[in-house]
């Protein structure tokens, strides 16, 4: 099994105790930062019984050859979480990571979902549907990155669709919830409004927000507001995670 873009080994970690010790899990990345970082995370981390991990530098723009080498050879699963969005040919990107499978191999690409809410629809302040209006300012981020991503080109088709252009057959689609009901616990929503910065500023970069949500979100996340989220018990975390798999035939 080979994770291209294994950031902070999360999956390494989750298949690794999973498989048989005969098994190899390879974690590659193109950066030597983030390869330290998830070799820091596995040692502190990883079961007593486990598959073998291996590290290993290189990138999807070295092309299928150049990878398999890195890899070892060809793995019979390739997972690629959040990797092919940043590329600017994403139908490349999937033919390559498609190029590496045996016959009978998997290419699992997770890509997309659906957002993850986290707020009431309604408020002491700002309009309702404050969380949704957000959302939907996200739109002219994206296409702003995408625009300034170099070699960027369009993908106007599914990601089911994608995996059929790249030769991959008994293409199939899994959908998981993921839920964190109220109250959340400290470290949790911390990173809820992290995330809800986050978003905010992506959409204060391309002016998406009008002044009344702009307004809004400046007190919900100051922690010197009475309105600051933190203060609230009903912060939840709700989310879709889908991954679209292909077998090479």
């Amino acid at each position: 099994m080979a994770d291209v873009g294994c950031g902070g080994a999360g999956m390494e970690l989750a298949t690794a105790a999973a498989l048989p010790p005969t098994a190899t899990v390879v974690a590659l990345d193109v950066a030597d930062h983030v390869l330290d970082a998830a070799r820091r995370h596995v040692a502190i981390h990883l079961p007593r019984r486990h598959a073998r991990l291996v590290f290993a530098r290189g990138s999807v723009e070295d092309g299928p050859e150049a990878l398999r080498a890195a890899l070892g050879g060809a793995p019979d699963l390739v997972w690629a979480s959040a990797l092919v969005h940043h590329l600017g040919d994403q139908q490349g990107t999937v033919d390559t990571l498609a190029g590496l499978l045996p016959t009978g191999g998997r290419l699992a690409l997770y890509e997309s979902g659906l957002m993850p809410r986290h707020l009431p629809y309604e408020l002491e302040i700002g309009a309702p549907g404050l969380e949704a209006r957000l959302e939907a300012a996200q739109g002219p981020f994206y296409s702003k990155v995408r625009t300034e991503t170099p070699g960027a080109k369009p993908l106007p088709y599914g990601w089911t669709e994608v995996l059929h252009r790249a030769g991959l057959g008994l293409v199939d689609t899994i959908s998981l919830v993921i839920e964190h009901r109220a109250p959340l616990s400290a470290d949790r929503k911390k990173r809820v409004l992290a995330w809800l910065a986050m978003r905010v500023g992506n959409a204060r970069q391309v002016r998406s927000l009008t002044t009344e949500d702009d307004a809004a979100w400046t007190r919900l996340l100051d922690p010197h507001d009475r309105a600051w989220l933190g203060h609230r018990e009903d912060i939840y975390r709700l989310e879709a995670r889908t991954v679209h798999i292909g077998t090479r035939p």
